[in-house]
């Protein structure tokens, strides 16, 4: 077993060893000794210096993620109205757009609550979120869930009702409804960077 003292003695024979090999290198370089110091004095306050630019930089692209986050919500929540708009007779598709809805909702009562304290990059509108009463009906099933201690999933029976007999025509409708939800993807969203 290797004592402390052992230890300690080897890594001093190491380094003085260490310290030859640079006193031989720097005899054999014809660059002087102060000229070295004074170069690797600039190369430690260079690479020292990009550690405050990069906060800075992090803090600006935090700042522009979270306007993209409200467009994008705005312009997804715009989009599920407009589709709302024209699929007002389908009872199928309309409950799939309130289940996204609610979706989006819970989104951003969610961001919200963590957004709240990063500034915006550039003027945003203030009507970027579902309307206040779509934000406090999620709030307040979270609230019961996590009272409750369940994680069902809520469908209002009062505004579905089964009525599709399954033909052809409620599948290319649907067929259409899940090309016009794809439209909603974050990622070809029209918000761009």
């Amino acid at each position: 077993m290797v004592t402390f003292d052992q230890w300690l003695w080897r890594h001093w024979q190491h380094c003085q060893e260490k310290k030859v090999v640079v006193k031989e290198g720097l005899e054999v370089c014809d660059i002087p000794v102060e000229e070295l110091q004074k170069r690797w004095r600039v190369q430690v306050a260079m690479q020292t210096k990009p550690a405050p630019n990069c906060c800075e930089e992090e803090v600006v692209h935090v700042m522009w993620e979270r306007c993209v986050l409200q467009e994008w919500m705005q312009e997804e929540w715009m989009q599920v109205g407009h589709v709302k708009e024209q699929f007002d007779e389908d009872e199928d598709m309309s409950f799939v757009l309130d289940q996204h809805a609610t979706m989006l909702a819970e989104m951003c009562a969610m961001w919200q609550e963590k957004l709240h304290g990063i500034p915006c990059l550039w003027p945003m509108s203030q009507d970027w979120e579902p309307p206040p009463e779509k934000l406090v009906a999620v709030a307040s099933y979270h609230h019961d869930l996590v009272t409750n201690g369940s994680s069902a999933v809520v469908v209002d029976d009062d505004e579905y009702e089964d009525s599709s007999d399954g033909d052809n025509g409620d599948e290319l409708s649907w067929t259409d409804f899940e090309y016009e939800l794809c439209d909603l993807d974050p990622l070809s969203s029209p918000v761009h960077p």
